[in-house]
């Protein structure tokens, strides 16, 4: 990459991924990631008039013989900073489908580029009363995914994720549906790297937020609740609610409709006995107060009791849940209702609680 490039025609950048080993070359957003052994036939020489200039050279080889070990990204832009913006989007896709495909929930090793993952030792000094000790930390993540090619053919093949490499394949995708995937898929890539646990709590439940709501002065979280258990409230054992059987309470209540609202509210406080609480819409609910917590300057705290919640395992608790029930049943929303992602599933929502409610009469 020549270091002065200037905006104008499409220019082909070569950006290292740090940490990463692929057996063949995989198209994902704009550009593809190669492996690096492949780097030599990929990237040509340097320009002829660039032979006097000994440093380039010594940095071209050197350039090559690094991404040995590892693969680098391959994009076209008309500027460095697009290629690098480009590169970054593709790298959190992978990163995201990369976990999905682990589906544990628990923390994998990292890649990405260069300075995005780290690892670090620090070394302090203790003192007791007798005694000054020394002691070391570390901290960061651990280098080194390699990524089968049998993983590789799941996301060729998957229709949710060749969605989502186009979403994020430009840096102004559409508005609904593409726009709403691209902000989803880059906090949950932030949230899957983060160090700060309470953080990557914000940005999950911000990363869903981004993908089944739109911008509400009024019951965000009763939305937000009942949009995301139409895509995860049953899905554990195959039996969605308001389709394999008869659609819940809260599912039934339309968060805008001010007397559907105060039934709703008394389901949360506990007045409303009258049948079983959904538990995937009282755990949604449940992520969108910690999220509040943490975002207006407090701390996380569980409403049943008051205590602090544990912030590492509630980010361990929705990596998981996301990752196995809701990540690619909405992705796959999102691409078959591509300009009303929201209204679309408000208007399905309507539709299981208006034939309930004919069921019921």
């Amino acid at each position: 990459m020549v270091e002065s490039e200037q905006p104008g025609d499409d220019v082909v950048f070569y950006f290292p991924v740090e940490g990463l080993r692929i057996s063949s070359a995989i198209k994902i957003g704009a550009g593809s990631f190669i492996p690096g052994a492949d780097a030599p036939n990929k990237i040509p020489p340097l320009d002829p008039g660039l032979d006097k200039f000994k440093h380039q050279h010594e940095r071209h080889s050197r350039f090559l013989e690094d991404l040995a070990a590892s693969s680098f990204y391959e994009v076209s832009a008309n500027s460095r900073d697009e290629a690098f913006s480009l590169t970054d989007n593709a790298i959190h896709l992978l990163r995201l489908f990369y976990h999905y495909q682990g589906r544990m929930g628990a923390a994998h090793p990292a890649f990405g580029l260069p300075g995005q993952t780290s690892t670090a030792n620090t070394s302090f000094l203790q003192r007791t009363r007798e005694h000054v000790t020394p002691g070391w930390h570390r901290d960061g993540h651990v280098l080194g995914v390699e990524i089968p090619e049998k993983i590789l053919e799941e996301f060729r093949s998957s229709k949710a994720f060749a969605f989502a490499s186009d979403a994020i394949a430009t840096l102004t995708p559409s508005e609904g549906a593409e726009s709403k995937a691209a902000v989803g898929i880059e906090l949950m890539s932030q949230a899957l790297i983060g160090l700060n646990h309470s953080v990557n709590v914000m940005h999950w439940v911000q990363a869903l937020e981004a993908m089944i709501t739109d911008r509400s002065t009024s019951a965000q979280t009763f939305h937000f609740a009942r949009r995301g258990a139409f895509f995860g409230c049953g899905r554990l054992n195959d039996s969605l609610c308001g389709r394999d059987r008869n659609i819940c309470k809260a599912l039934k209540q339309d968060p805008a409709d001010n007397g559907h609202r105060t039934i709703l509210k008394k389901l949360v406080n506990g007045t409303d006995t009258t049948e079983r609480l959904c538990l995937e819409w009282i755990q949604l609910m449940d992520w969108y107060d910690a999220r509040s917590d943490y975002a207006h300057g407090g701390l996380m705290r569980d409403p049943s009791t008051g205590v602090a919640r544990d912030a590492a395992k509630l980010d361990l608790d929705i990596r998981t849940w996301i990752l196995n029930f809701y990540l690619v049943p909405i992705l796959t929303w999102l691409s078959e209702h591509a300009k009303h992602p929201v209204a679309d599933l408000d208007h399905a929502l309507a539709s299981l609680a208006g034939a309930a409610s004919a069921t019921d009469s």
